[in-house]
């Protein structure tokens, strides 16, 4: 899966899920979701851009 990263809401974006609801979620927060059965929760890596840095951790 590729990544790409746009900070349009100040460091959260808007995720509509399977079942038509709508949350804000955290950019960083992006990675802690399981998209699908074998999305890799623990992968190794470079995660994210350097600008995030200062955004909430989750």
């Amino acid at each position: 899966m590729e990544r790409v990263w746009i900070n349009r809401y100040e460091g959260d974006g808007r995720c509509v899920f399977l079942s038509c609801s709508v949350e804000k979620v955290g950019l960083k927060e992006l990675l802690e979701l399981k998209w699908q059965r074998t999305f890799d929760l623990h992968f190794s890596g470079p995660i994210r851009p350097e600008w995030m840095r200062s955004f909430k951790d989750y």
